[in-house]
């Protein structure tokens, strides 16, 4: 499963539009859908604040 992949599937799985988390994370929504879409990947400060909001691991999104 791709980074993009992920981040869509815990997004939803806390019932988050882009928008939703671009407004916590400080980013626009198209930000968020590049991520998605695997055209983009945030940085590593951003990649915590992704896992913190997500409440997932760090490690475990990197790696699994």
């Amino acid at each position: 499963m791709s980074l993009g992949s992920k981040f869509i599937k815990y997004r939803k799985d806390l019932k988050m539009s882009q928008e939703g988390v671009a407004e916590v994370l400080n980013v626009t929504r198209q930000t968020i859908s590049n991520w998605e879409l695997d055209l983009t990947s945030p940085d590593l400060e951003q990649t915590k604040k992704i896992c913190k909001l997500y409440k997932i691991d760090f490690y475990a999104i990197l790696y699994k």
